[in-house]
């Protein structure tokens, strides 16, 4: 009876693992769906051998417990086991900020991205979309005392003369807004670093070389234009100011990073956020 105890629980413990790593919340609770049928199959998949090898039990009792599995498996996902993956990952990320908040002396609420660079800290809101270019960013130093409240068009303003681009091409380059990335994981393993960048984006009617147009591109497509991005990595110096140099900007020239937009019946291929502006014209 121990035996088949430990065997039952063996099964079960893995199928919970299992099932938190493949569980996701989503609108639709698909992702919810998908991991109990992965529970399942796993279940079955692995109950098979745990039970029916070197077990001396009649073949009837290896099916009833086989069953048992399965209906284990079944109430696990009833228990709650899933959202143990967030709040895990909330528990790291959350350890991450307080060691930040205790060194820096500062509140940093939980919506918020932060970049340490030696005695100062950068903060702003997390937001991985384009929206608005009505951003502020903070910096603070060693006691919490915050030294620079700048707006995302005045850093990007300031930016522009560094851009590795001519003046020509700065004339039809853009600033499309910031991006910012907080810390990620995936249970215990980190999946992203917090991160906050400027995108800029050169426009040019140049075909590139070695370009192969899209296969969904209409024939009669015209009007093309391709969009390299070219970001900006904000970085702080020992004073708390900006530093701008071939370090902080990464421009984006191989040809599948490079967009493409074009006008054709009917369609009218966009690559411009809405809040796009000529970086001659940021204000």
């Amino acid at each position: 009876m121990k035996n088949q105890l430990i065997r039952i629980i063996a099964i079960a413990l893995l199928g919970v693992c299992v099932y938190i790593n493949m569980y996701e919340i989503d609108e639709l609770g698909l992702m919810q769906f998908f991991a109990y049928a992965g529970l399942l199959g796993f279940t079955f998949a692995v109950g098979i051998p745990i039970i029916f090898i070197k077990n001396k039990i009649s073949l009837s009792k290896k099916f009833g417990l086989l069953f048992l599995s399965m209906i284990i498996a079944a109430i696990i996902p009833l228990l709650g086991f899933g959202n143990l993956k967030y709040i895990l990952e909330e528990h790291l990320m959350n350890k991450e900020m307080n060691k930040v908040v205790n060194q820096y002396n500062v509140n940093l609420q939980t919506d918020e991205v932060f970049l340490t660079f030696q005695n100062h800290l950068l903060v702003g809101k997390r937001d991985d979309l384009f929206g608005s270019i009505d951003k502020t960013l903070l910096v603070y130093n060693a006691a919490g005392k915050e030294t620079k409240r700048i707006k995302i068009t005045e850093l990007a303003k300031a930016a522009v003369p560094y851009l590795p681009l001519t003046d020509k091409e700065k004339e039809t380059t853009y600033f499309d807004g910031m991006k910012t990335q907080g810390n990620t994981y995936d249970l215990w393993e980190k999946i992203d670093d917090n991160d906050i960048q400027l995108f800029f984006r050169y426009v040019t009617t140049e075909v590139p070389e070695d370009y192969q147009p899209e296969p969904d591109m209409p024939a009669d497509a015209k009007d093309i234009k391709f969009h390299y991005d070219i970001t900006y990595s904000p970085v702080l110096d020992e004073n708390g100011e900006f530093v701008f140099s071939s370090d902080t900007f990464h421009l984006y020239k191989s040809n599948d990073s490079i967009r493409v937009s074009y006008k054709a019946s009917g369609i009218e291929a966009i690559v411009a956020p809405n809040t796009a502006v000529l970086v001659n014209e940021i204000k």
